[in-house]
């Protein structure tokens, strides 16, 4: 594909800059901005070629939230998702935010502002849209036991008169921080009869080294069962990513810890009882031929599993992989791209890529790039390899600076994404890239 130079534009948005510091959660070095999308639109989406980038919402600590992190797409073209900081509550504990197409510009409000307290706070996970279409997601902090929650937003059930009007939270599962986990992070996923599942960091029975969970709604109720507990050993550590489920309803995820060289795995987990049986597909080496650090993954359409981790490589700097079923049950792992400082990627621990209807595969880098803050990419298959196009370098200006995490793409094949920080106001923005 041959690069087209994208043309910058900012859409104009209001607010108060207000500058928060401390930005480190957890282990990583960088916000996500992920993306959630359904199969339907993955599949309509045509192959992205650059052409135009825009400024599509802004952020500040005014209320409007500080540091993006993921984005999700309705059916309507409406973009959902959530800050880590910021909103008016006391300490800043982050929002979840609406962008809504107004003519050729977008509407950008605030749904809900999380207190910190029993609602939970600084939610380092995106909203998934559920089968009752309210948005259900994971906050890192706060929760009856201080020990984070799943909630959901919905609409209230009388029309609001102004813009801003805040949706009504529900929390649905406390976590203990004992067995049932602690730290949730990532995107939830729903199967199809309605039951929720992710991960934890840390918690769990095997040391406090996180778990996979399952939570089941019962007349208006929700149970869970931990479904893996890891012990940081050959079964891996530290589940940052959530999951996703093949057609037959495995689930997959990776863990930045643990393996046979204390690197991380990816995992298989097939349903059973008490607790899913877990495979192990690989387990991640480093150095200069493999990746290390587990992040998150995506299939394409013919069941091959795609996925990036932030470390390992020549240069360290993170490699892309691809598992492909075998024809016996199993899968063949190979490094399809290894990223290199002077082209930029670098995906952090958390990031997930996704693919359009040709196999393009796109995704984000906290550095390198032509400015040196960032890049959003595509890697195209060609004759037996993958050639890396940079589609955007963030310069750490109004355009935005470490864009750490997803990408999401519309029927029309526009790609959007966040960056942690940058922007007219300095704590992050929501971009789109126009093909």
């Amino acid at each position: 594909m041959n690069f087209v130079p994208v043309v910058e534009k900012e859409v104009a948005m209001t607010s108060n800059p207000k500058k928060v510091s401390g930005s480190s959660l957890y282990f990583s070095t960088t916000f996500l901005c992920t993306a959630l999308l359904s199969a339907l639109m993955l599949a309509a989406a045509p192959a992205l070629q650059a052409q135009e980038y825009n400024i599509i919402g802004n952020f500040g600590n005014d209320g409007t939230g500080v540091n993006p992190l993921y984005v999700t797409l309705d059916p309507a073209g409406n973009i959902y998702g959530t800050t880590y900081y910021g909103g008016t509550q006391y300490l800043g504990s982050g929002v979840v935010f609406k962008l809504k197409r107004q003519g050729s510009g977008w509407l950008q409000s605030v749904i809900h502002d999380f207190t910190g307290g029993y609602d939970g706070g600084n939610p380092y996970g995106g909203v998934t849209i559920g089968p009752d279409g309210a948005l259900y997601g994971t906050a890192s902090e706060g929760g009856l036991y201080n020990a984070e929650v799943v909630y959901k937003v919905q609409p209230p059930a009388t029309v609001c008169p102004t813009v801003q009007c805040p949706w009504i939270e529900t929390v649905i599962y406390n976590f203990t921080g004992a067995a049932d986990g602690l730290g949730p992070q990532g995107n939830i996923i729903f199967d199809r009869a309605g039951n929720i599942y992710g991960t934890t960091l840390a918690g769990g029975g095997g040391g406090g080294w996180g778990t996979v969970y399952e939570l089941s709604p019962s007349n208006g109720q929700w149970s869970l069962s931990v479904l893996r507990t890891f012990t940081d050993g050959m079964d891996g550590g530290e589940p940052a990513n959530g999951v996703l489920f093949d057609h037959a309803g495995n689930l997959y995820g990776t863990t930045v810890s643990g393996g046979s060289s204390n690197k991380g795995v990816v995992y298989e987990l097939t349903p059973g009882e008490p607790q899913w049986t877990q495979t192990i597909l690989h387990n991640f080496a480093g150095g200069p031929n493999d990746g290390a650090i587990g992040a998150g993954m995506a299939f394409d359409s013919h069941g091959n599993l795609y996925g990036f981790t932030e470390d390992g490589g020549d240069q360290n700097w993170g490699t892309t992989f691809e598992l492909q079923p075998n024809g016996s049950g199993g899968y063949n792992y190979s490094v399809i791209y290894i990223f290199q400082p002077q082209l930029g990627g670098a995906p952090g621990y958390i990031s997930v890529p996704v693919l359009d209807s040709a196999g393009n595969l796109y995704g984000s880098g906290t550095s390198g790039g032509i400015g040196g803050y960032g890049v959003a990419f595509e890697l195209t298959p060609s004759n037996g390899s993958w050639n890396f196009t940079s589609l955007h370098g963030f310069s750490g200006g109004f355009d935005g600076a470490e864009p750490g995490g997803n990408v999401i793409l519309d029927p029309q094949g526009n790609l959007y994404g966040c960056a942690e920080s940058g922007g007219r106001f300095s704590e992050g923005i929501v971009w789109q890239i126009v093909p």
